[in-house]
């Protein structure tokens, strides 16, 4: 089952997601959550 297979918006895609932002913030030493404040602010 290959990345693109993954429907935006499913748990899986989701979880790709959050995984993905999490092994970033870990490689920019953004600890304080930036990233993930920035996504949740893109989501509304």
């Amino acid at each position: 089952k290959g990345i693109y297979n993954i429907k935006p918006g499913s748990e899986e895609y989701t979880r790709m997601l959050l995984a993905t932002i999490d092994f970033l913030e870990r490689i920019l030493g953004a600890k304080s959550g930036l990233i993930l404040n920035a996504y949740k602010k893109m989501e509304g």
